[in-house]
């Protein structure tokens, strides 16, 4: 089990937030003429703290604070497993590893969403609160002097904007894997080592990282009372990975088991091939609008279909420049004033991920301290095409279809390295 420390991911100056002043005073010539005389005293003309006054933020946003608002998270792992080593050196390994993280940053809640019982009201939410559809509705001025619409005056606090929760830790994290290996250790010039992970990963939060950046990805609830629709398969989850390396040395040369000298030994002796081949399932696909929320909540989620996931093809064979990947109806936009429903995430994925990188590579020994070698290099060596992932808002003309190779084409590169 892990604790997570308090000074990373922006969590170094929590100790240092509370109430605090912070007066400036600067010559407004650049030193031509002093802020303030020191023999007059340090001005008072600003706000001390802490500062009581209720409408200090008025019509502005601002955050609050619980008692377990920036509680250490901690990160649990737990595994099991079995080796076997059977005869020719080969090992067998089979391992269960989970792991668990729990009151992690998580960012989602809105305090001062509107309720989402007043969508009923569909335009007048945008009309004034002086208008005549809002005194048709029977909405009146939340407080004397109010100004703004008929949304603003329904959330809770109609005085200020946003309300959120200063470092809450709601979120959770989860890891299920079985993890399987084989390999063959060195002997005979040959080594392997094959990896195969079969996972599940879900999370319910995003976690701010310094800069503002995202981990995950995730957005916040279009409705804050149901922030337990988040929960659902991580962006970054891969289902099925499997992962091969080998080195083999070629039995050709001096000293090997088909010995050869003189020229033959230069030409065919020393060679040697290795590779790195891994194939996985593309990420799970998250679908989105462009869609404003009425009630100031997280982004507007579009609405499950009719249509099967992926579009027909006419001819029986993909086209990314002229066919959808997914059909245009799997997914389509909700009625205005009107939530979303669907989920945040489907285990629904783009094209897996094949690649092959191959090396071939010869060593020219000189002298007893002078060695040299030739390396030919190739990345993706089959050439192989994956397509990259289908666009997936819903508000887009190009909701649906692949905008073009989502891997590098093959790149060959050849080097010469000289030890002495």
């Amino acid at each position: 089990m892990f604790y997570e420390p308090n000074n990373v991911n922006g969590l170094s100056n929590i100790s240092a937030n509370g109430f605090f002043g912070l007066a400036q005073y600067v010559s407004p010539d650049n030193g031509l003429t002093p802020s303030f005389q020191l023999d007059g005293g340090f001005p008072q003309n600003f706000r001390p703290a802490p500062s009581l006054d209720p409408t200090f933020i008025n019509g502005l946003s601002g955050s609050t604070r619980f008692a377990n608002d920036g509680a250490a998270g901690y990160v649990s792992q737990w595994n099991i497993g079995i080796q076997h080593q059977f005869a020719g050196n080969l090992l067998l390994d089979a391992t269960y590893a989970g792991s668990g993280a729990v009151k992690t940053i998580s960012g989602y809640h809105a305090f001062n969403q509107v309720p989402s019982k007043y969508l009923s009201l569909g335009p007048v939410l945008q009309q004034n609160i002086n208008s005549d559809a809002a005194r048709a509705a029977g909405i009146g001025l939340p407080y004397a002097g109010f100004t703004g619409t008929v949304a603003q005056a329904l959330r809770p606090f109609p005085q200020y904007q946003g309300i959120g929760e200063f470092y809450e830790k709601d979120g959770h994290t989860s890891y299920h894997s079985l993890q399987l290996k084989a390999e063959k250790r060195y002997s005979m010039g040959l080594t392997v080592l094959a990896a195969f992970t079969w996972e599940k990963n879900l999370v319910n939060a995003d976690y701010p990282l310094n800069g503002g950046n995202s981990l995950f990805g995730l957005s916040a609830p279009q409705d804050s009372a149901d922030y337990r629709s988040l929960k659902a398969l991580s962006p970054n989850d891969v289902p099925k990975r499997l992962v091969v390396s080998y080195i083999y040395e070629l039995p050709f040369g001096k000293g090997k088991h088909f010995p050869l000298h003189g020229p033959l030994n230069l030409l065919f002796g020393g060679w040697q091939i290795s590779g790195i081949y891994s194939y996985q399932n593309a990420v799970p696909l998250g679908f989105s609008t462009n869609l404003t929320n009425p009630l100031f909540g997280g982004p507007i989620r579009p609405n499950v279909g009719t249509d099967s996931f992926r579009a027909p093809v006419a001819d029986g064979k993909f086209n990314p420049f002229k066919d959808n990947y997914i059909s245009p109806r799997f997914m389509t936009l909700p009625a205005a004033f009107a939530f979303g429903n669907a989920a945040l995430r489907y285990d629904l994925r783009g094209f897996a991920i094949y690649n092959e990188d191959m090396t071939l590579s010869k060593t020219f020994r000189f002298k007893e301290r002078v060695r040299a070698e030739l390396r030919w290099e190739a990345f993706n060596a089959l050439n192989r095409v994956i397509w990259g992932q289908p666009a997936t808002n819903v508000s887009a003309a190009n909701f649906g279809k692949i905008a073009g190779q989502g891997t590098a084409p093959r790149i060959m590169q050849v080097g010469v390295k000289i030890n002495y």
